[in-house]
């Protein structure tokens, strides 16, 4: 039966031959290069799942936070975060016992005022590795009590700012780099070391 198909073939007008295999390509390169367009947004989002515990279901957030991700992840690199401003070592590498740790907190102060925007986090936390690089494991948004005049505490991603006492600031952690068994939210990450 093969032999039947190429005299068929060849008797075909050279233009139509190359015409078919051409535009089959064609198709399959378009759809090769939608799944590339969305292959790396949903491996985005599955990450960002993963690191924060927010389930996939809740999209809105979950892509918030991917976004989050995209605009802190040249801040892995130490030198590149105080490149962009995050140059005030604003606390030494902070723990709490049991609860865990916060690590170094680096802050960009030009930004630290009374306006919040979660793509822009005022505070970068590090935790110190054993020779001394710093690992980027979250941020955090602050608002200093002086600053903020509505009765309200400041929010972000559906989430309410908490006091903190000890700085006279208004808080809200983000743990989107590293995962944290007590919550994205949390203040304190059980698995952030200080030495």
């Amino acid at each position: 039966m093969s032999h039947r198909f190429v005299p068929i073939l060849t008797r075909r007008p050279r233009s139509v031959a190359l015409v078919v295999p051409l535009l089959a390509l064609a198709v399959l390169g378009a759809a090769a290069s939608c799944d590339d367009s969305v292959a790396p947004e949903e491996a985005e989002r599955a990450e960002a799942a993963r690191i924060t515990g927010v389930p996939t279901s809740d999209r809105a957030l979950l892509d918030q936070l991917v976004e989050l991700r995209r605009v802190t992840a040249p801040h892995k690199s130490f030198s590149a975060a105080q490149a962009a401003g995050y140059n005030a070592q604003l606390t030494e590498c902070m723990t709490n016992g049991a609860q865990g740790g916060q690590g170094f907190h680096y802050g960009k102060q030009s930004i630290i005022d009374a306006s919040v925007d979660p793509l822009q986090p005022e505070l970068l936390m590090y935790e110190p590795g054993p020779n001394g690089q710093m690992e980027l494991v979250g941020v955090e948004y602050i608002v200093p009590f002086t600053v903020w005049t509505a009765s309200a505490p400041p929010s972000l991603f559906g989430r309410s700012f908490h006091r903190n006492e000890t700085f006279g600031l208004w808080v809200l952690h983000a743990w989107v780099w590293r995962q944290n068994p007590s919550g994205v939210w949390a203040d304190w990450n059980p698995t952030v070391r200080c030495g």
